[in-house]
């Protein structure tokens, strides 16, 4: 298996611990996540590791483990921000600037 695979893998179990384990205490998100790379063959991880991403996961934000593993919404993903600061770049430069031009915002596009 490839690095970028493992990396894959090792991205699907933690976006299905924090879809699934949303409003539980670290110490339970922590356990599911080992369970959860265990059903997959995946070594151990550190103490530290499975904290810092519990803890994570309990604030909602999956761990990303590479930005080719982020889903294509997230900020680190390469179609994440970047991706739609370019858009908005190409909007702006057509003239069409949808932050400045969203109902109810002010020249400078706030509310």
């Amino acid at each position: 298996m490839t690095d970028e695979q493992t990396q894959m893998e090792l991205q699907r179990v933690i976006d299905a611990v924090v879809t699934r384990c949303q409003g539980w205490p670290v110490s339970e998100i922590k356990a599911a996540l080992a369970k959860g790379l265990t059903d997959i063959g995946h070594p151990a991880q550190s103490e530290s590791w499975l904290r810092a991403v519990a803890e994570e996961a309990a604030d909602g934000h999956p761990y990303i483990v590479g930005t080719r593993t982020a889903h294509p919404s997230h900020p680190s993903s390469p179609m994440g921000v970047r991706a739609q600061d370019r858009q908005r770049g190409q909007e702006v430069a057509s003239g069409r600037d949808p932050e400045r031009s969203a109902p109810g915002s002010d020249e400078h596009g706030e509310p």
